[in-house]
């Protein structure tokens, strides 16, 4: 499907559900919204949004799935968001977001997480942010990013967790943030392009010698417990390590107080999976754990707390450091179940329909006491920031 020329709606298309080919919307000056793609909800091919100068909003693509080819947003001077394109989960070759003279942000790609082609954001002037590129996790051949003149970072990058074969960042005069980790491996070795950006990121050797792009002493993957017959069960993982001496395992009753019951000792410096394990012998029935990590020049980081319960208490509720300062954890034996935070007013703070397997963020509240509910179970958290 071809649209083209002096067109200002798409009302005539409200029963369209399936194209089995093209969709391209292309230099329509006075069209302004796409209503009537409303029940559009796979694109086989191809998906162009390009020269569109009157549209602002693309809202009614929001049943599109999936792009098998290509997905490009274009030359649309007064679309401000990409909302419409949440949808989104899978694009079965590349993406090109350019030329768009009023986007602030590429929120509405969240979806996406796998491109194995490129990935091509260019000459956006108004866009602030890429962070809602936070679950993309691949791109194949190559990511460019290029003339966006009010970026200044690219958090929203961090988790993507292959650096695609070749990357360029260029021409963006507020960019002075890149050293997210697949930057950081492009700029310590690989292709890439860094020029034309704000101090901070005006070269490969500046991003390279970042302190984010310095190798983390060790990446912990797992920090788990279980109760057994023999007490409490710790065992952690590291991908990579460097300059580990090693771990002490803390242990507390009330998340609050730890003392150290063991000492494990680390790898050194390895690339290799390596896994640690230490059975305590406490059997109370709640019992807070946290791994204290050391390099070997003393300096130290630590980890999240877990609690492992005795099987007697398996059926509580627990919500954990209380008083909390800045993050909320919450065990539960079944985590398929919704949890929400109010104040004492009865105002909704913070909710979910599954309990989150990490914290949750109470940075930002005041303190005092709030009324958690997880199922039907209602637990009071003093907030002590």
């Amino acid at each position: 499907m071809a649209s083209t020329g002096i067109v200002n709606n798409m009302s005539g298309l409200s029963n369209l559900a399936f194209i089995n080919g093209y969709i391209n919307i292309i230099d329509n000056p006075l069209l302004v919204t796409l209503d009537g793609l409303d029940n559009l909800s796979n694109v086989p091919v191809q998906l162009r949004v390009v020269g569109n100068n009157s549209l602002t909003s693309i809202a009614a693509l929001k049943n599109v799935k999936g792009v098998s080819f290509f997905l490009s947003v274009g030359a649309n001077a007064k679309l401000e968001t990409l909302t419409g394109l949440e949808g989104i989960s899978s694009i079965g070759g590349e993406v090109s977001i350019a030329l768009n003279n009023s986007l602030k942000n590429v929120d509405a790609l969240n979806g996406i997480s796998y491109i194995p082609n490129y990935l091509y954001i260019s000459n956006n002037p108004s866009l602030t942010s890429v962070t809602g590129l936070s679950n993309l996790s691949f791109v194949g051949n190559y990511l460019q990013m290029d003339n966006n003149a009010s970026i200044t970072t690219l958090s929203g990058l961090e988790n993507l967790a292959n650096a695609p074969n070749y990357m360029a960042f260029t021409n963006s005069p507020k960019l002075s943030f890149c050293a997210v980790r697949s930057v950081c491996l492009r700029a310590i070795s690989g292709s890439i392009a860094i020029y034309g950006n704000a101090p901070g990121c005006s070269s490969r050797e500046e991003i390279a010698a970042a302190s984010e792009c310095r190798p983390l002493p060790v990446t912990l993957q797992s920090f788990t417990g279980k109760h057994v017959s023999e007490g409490n069960l710790i065992t952690w993982n590291t991908s990579q390590e460097y300059n580990n001496e090693g771990f002490e395992l803390m242990r507390s009753a009330d998340a609050v107080s730890f003392e150290t019951i063991a000492y494990i000792k680390g790898n050194g410096t390895s690339s290799m999976k390596h896994e640690y394990s230490f059975t305590d012998t406490n059997r109370a029935a709640i019992t807070y754990y946290r791994l204290k990590q050391i390099d070997s020049d003393g300096k130290f980081t630590m980890s999240r707390t877990i609690a492992v319960r005795a099987e007697l208490d398996r059926m509580k509720t627990i919500a954990y450091p209380n008083p909390v300062r800045g993050e909320l954890f919450i065990d539960a034996s079944d985590l398929n179940q919704p949890y929400s935070l109010h104040n004492e007013a009865g105002n909704l703070l913070r909710e979910a329909v599954t309990i989150p397997t990490n914290g949750i963020n109470t940075s930002t509240l005041q303190n005092g006491t709030y009324i958690l509910t997880v199922g039907k179970e209602k637990i009071k958290v003093v907030v002590a920031n």
